[in-house]
């Protein structure tokens, strides 16, 4: 939902979905105009492939699709791509709107798990 103040306007989040309006700070008496946002809605896409033991062939292409627009040239090795943790924040603030930082548990576990040699790439 987006809401005209007179200060502005604002974008209400998912996450701020069933807080009051004192929580969002608006003061008493303020006059808003609400609009319902428009949203991209992507279409379905299975992610397992008929038999579900593997990535169907369009999911395996949307993922490489987000890999390559977020993963840099890895300087050691010419030619090869790979994410570090401030790709992964740059991916996942794109999906998710949220503030995420490198120390994030979500990119703290993503690279605890598959960094095996600890260089900061995936």
């Amino acid at each position: 939902m987006r809401l005209y103040r007179f200060t502005g306007c604002t974008d209400l989040k998912e996450l701020e979905n069933g807080k009051t309006l004192a929580e969002l700070r608006f003061k008493p008496n303020e006059q808003l105009t609400a609009f319902r946002r428009n949203v991209y809605s992507a279409p379905y896409v299975p992610l397992l492939n008929e038999t579900g033991d593997e990535l169907s062939d369009r999911a395996a292409h949307i993922f490489t699709e987000w890999f390559n627009m977020f993963s840099v040239e890895d300087p050691a090795f010419p030619g090869r791509r790979v994410m570090t943790p401030p790709t992964c924040v740059d991916f996942t603030r794109s999906c998710t709107e949220d503030p995420c930082l490198e120390d994030d548990p979500r990119v703290v576990g993503l690279f605890a798990m598959y960094d095996t040699d600890g260089d900061g790439k995936i």
